[in-house]
């Protein structure tokens, strides 16, 4: 590996992706697609990027990126519509052919008889009638990521969005070209909706994109000639401690370095940095829960308590917020009722603490603020609560585990 690059690069794991997405296989994740899971800030964007991307195109498919975080503001199946309408205007026989089948025998490109506008979820044109078009246009396979792909159950036409993409992969890889799928996000748990027994990507294939790991650190330590004092065993320690994190990691070591690392102690002062930084993560969102109503407090710490816990509504459920609850007000009271958590999920969801999928379930909204949550105490309040099961999410070598 050239040290001299500045991003890492996974081209071996890229390429086994690769090899078997583009297989002919009609078993496994050339047929039913990819739905690959990597925490937050990890390298998993720049992965799809800078390596997987490029191994797609290399075997000859087109790859279109469908970024649902970047474009957070937009509804997830406006950004998928969007995307394909922009591969679409990229080749405007495409067009004419569909311009035609649905009855204009005239079409322009800059003015029109017929607009890609055209396309989309319940338009004249679906989205796997537009897809099959260019397939068959460019006589290649199409390759369509979906970064943060769990965003789609927040909305109807996200939801809409992911079924039409599964009618156009079934008759692309029946009749055409073929279609591949792979989906990406930050959180296993709202990933794997999507590969429920009712969703459109039923028996999928899912796997966690791992971690970074000797290999990364090998290469910093080339790049930046870091001392036999910080050697690798001690850095690959730092980084699990960083959250296999690169920017934090990096942004830590670069900070230390200025001062030099010499000195056989020069693993503490890295270390007290990573500790800040990784602290200074989850700083506004810690300040925004201890500002949080009684009510709204003890619901986002339950629901931390237990990363695969739902916010729900059952008896024990409803005590356990009632008691955390009045650990936290100042005046106890001696009932909650279910309109009461429902106003305040509305608000912890506005808050982006809070997750919640077009089905009214709740999660967390990231997995690693539970942790950060359990580290600074603020889960403390909650244990020997009854319905409150603490079950913990840790950082490992794959991801994250429950502990």
């Amino acid at each position: 590996m050239n040290v001299s690059e500045t991003i890492f690069r996974r081209v071996q794991l890229a390429a086994e992706l690769a090899d078997e997405l583009m297989s002919n296989s009609r078993t496994g994740m050339a047929w039913s697609g990819l739905f690959l899971s990597a925490p937050r800030r990890t390298g998993k964007s720049t992965f799809l990027r800078e390596d997987l991307q490029p191994a797609l195109e290399r075997r000859g498919a087109l790859v279109l990126v469908a970024d649902l975080w970047k474009n957070s503001d937009v509804d997830p199946g406006d950004v998928i519509v969007d995307t394909v309408r922009q591969a679409l205007a990229a080749h405007q026989g495409v067009v004419a052919r569909m311009a035609r089948a649905v009855g204009l025998e005239r079409f322009g490109i800059g003015g029109f008889s017929f607009s890609i506008d055209r396309v989309g979820l319940g338009k004249g044109v679906a989205l796997s009638d537009a897809l099959a078009e260019l397939s068959d246009r460019i006589r290649r396979p199409i390759a369509l990521i979906i970064d943060e792909a769990q965003q789609c159950m927040a909305t109807r036409r996200g939801n809409n969005a992911m079924f039409a993409l599964k009618a156009a992969r079934d008759e692309l890889n029946f009749a055409h070209h073929g279609l591949r799928i792979i989906a990406t996000g930050s959180d296993h748990v709202k990933l794997r909706m999507l590969l429920g027994s009712r969703e459109a990507f039923f028996c999928a294939t899912e796997r966690a994109l791992p971690v970074l790991g000797r290999d990364y650190v090998d290469w910093f330590r080339a790049r930046h000639d870091i001392p036999d004092t910080l050697g690798p065993d001690v850095l690959e320690r730092l980084f699990a401690r960083a959250g296999y994190r690169p920017e934090v990691f990096e942004s830590a070591a670069i900070a230390v370095g200025r001062q030099g690392f010499g000195g056989p102690n020069a693993w503490v002062s890295l270390e007290r940095t990573i500790d800040e930084l990784m602290a200074n993560v989850h700083a506004p969102a810690m300040r925004t829960v201890d500002e949080l109503p009684p009510i709204d407090g003890a619901i986002i710490r339950v629901m931390a308590t237990s990363y695969e816990m739902f916010a729900g509504f059952s008896a024990e459920t409803m005590e356990a917020y009632r008691r955390v609850m009045n650990r936290l007000a100042p005046e106890p009271s001696a009932r909650l009722d279910y309109p009461e958590v429902e106003r305040a999920l509305e608000r912890l969801v506005s808050l982006r603490l809070v997750w919640r999928s077009v089905l009214g379930l709740h999660v967390v909204e990231d997995p690693t603020f539970a942790v950060a949550m359990r580290k600074a105490g603020m889960l403390d309040v909650v244990k020997g609560t009854p319905g409150a099961k603490l079950t913990l999410v840790t950082s490992n070598k794959d991801g994250l585990s429950v502990a």
